[in-house]
């Protein structure tokens, strides 16, 4: 039974109907028919037509008769005699889904990038639902309630000088839903309330951790680069995964306050020890490295290229097909034909279905588009300026 669904086990079936008047093609109702426990048949219309009341009361006139039958052929029956009902009284009838929309979420912890589709599942739903942004509204806001909560648990006991259990829950908190989402700016004013000095070792670490991780999240680079000097003045801090990421973060402070040549020579400092980095720290080291130079300089491509492969080591497909479409804008000045195969190259890494990957389809497209474009051809003398860039360092 095509689209027909089982509702509490594979014996209990379920189906919606449309009903559609011939004339003007206009949705009257639609109507579930169910098999309820016991062998029942339930019938239920909805619809803000004035005709559904009419339909309504026209299916009461249906019966279905005490039947030992299998329930699966009463189902059956019950959907003949409704659609027979209507047909005649000159409604045409369609299956539809349960549902009217299919509302997707999808949460990239790793960027805080939270991307949300509303589909429409069938030709009679609005495609432009208050309703479906309202849902998407109310789950991302779960992380932002998270985070403004802890915030407030933080400031009530920094206004009571209790240092030490403010950064313990600053601990609990990091297990929790608080630092999914891109955090707001209270909860780094609420960081900044802890005096390190008053904690342990381990809580000193975590707190200045914290902070510097949620200071670079919030694009406040020099304050995550106070906590970052404080680890890193600590002989005792040897993690030296930890201690790469918080120097990448020192350059990142550095080129944003047009440091560059200071920012450069700490990048490729980190890059010339790679045994010392993650793949991941490694893949944003050389992105930067590639971001702060010129888009014309050859090491600016190698460093893409370098991107690239550190973030397919690291199983990081949609970052490294992120740094073939920089690489592609590179080259797209120069040799639009090599830019092509990069976001060629680009098409082959992202072998995502979810909506991240439909993202960076779209922009692939996107890309291509406006390569193959008059403004993009060969002789081309007016070229893009090359747009200020964020700069990316891993973070906990």
């Amino acid at each position: 039974m095509d689209n027909i669904h089982n509702v509490e086990g594979s014996n209990l079936p379920e189906i919606r109907l449309s009903v559609v008047q011939k004339a003007t093609r206009q949705l009257v109702a639609k109507i579930t028919i169910e098999v309820i426990t016991g062998g029942g048949v339930l019938f239920s219309v909805s619809g803000e037509n004035p005709q559904a009341n009419t339909i309504a009361e026209m299916l009461r006139s249906v019966t279905i008769a005490p039947s030992e039958l299998p329930l699966d052929q009463i189902f059956s029956e019950a959907r003949r005699l409704i659609e027979l009902q209507l047909t005649t009284a000159n409604y045409d009838v369609e299956v539809l889904p349960l549902a009217d929309v299919q509302l997707s979420i999808q949460f990239d912890f790793s960027s805080g990038l939270t991307l949300g589709e509303y589909k429409p599942l069938h030709t009679y739903t609005d495609a432009d639902s208050s309703l479906s942004k309202d849902i998407f509204g109310s789950v991302s806001g779960i992380f932002l309630k998270a985070s403004n909560d802890l915030a407030s648990e933080i400031l009530r006991l920094t206004a009571e000088n209790d240092y030490i259990c403010a950064a313990q829950t600053v601990k609990n908190g990091r297990e929790g839903l608080a630092f999914f989402a891109p955090p707001p700016p209270a909860l780094l004013e609420a960081l900044q309330r802890i005096k390190i000095e008053t904690l342990d070792t381990e809580l000193r670490w975590l707190v200045c951790e914290t902070r510097s991780a949620v200071a670079y999240r919030l694009r406040e680079y020099g304050l995550a680069e106070q906590d970052a000097l404080v680890l890193l003045s600590d002989s005792a801090f040897n993690d030296e995964a930890k201690r790469a990421s918080f120097e990448n973060i020192r350059a990142i402070a550095a080129k944003d306050r047009g440091e560059d040549e200071a920012a450069l020579s700490m990048w490729y400092k980190l890059a010339k020890h790679p045994e010392r980095l993650s793949p991941g720290e490694r893949a944003w080291v050389w992105r930067n490295i590639s971001l702060a130079l010129p888009h014309s300089d050859s090491d600016a491509r190698s460093a893409a290229r370098l991107s690239v492969d550190a973030f397919l080591e690291a199983g990081d497909k949609v970052e490294a097909a992120t740094s073939l479409m920089h690489l592609s804008r590179m080259l797209e000045h120069e040799n639009p034909d090599t830019a092509l195969k990069q976001l060629d190259a680009m098409m082959g890494i992202i072998d995502r279905n979810d909506l991240v990957g439909s993202e960076l389809k779209a922009a692939v497209h996107h890309a291509r588009a406006a390569i193959a474009s008059s403004h993009y051809k060969r002789g081309n003398k007016h070229g893009r300026k090359q747009s200020r860039q964020l700069l990316y360092a891993e973070t906990f």
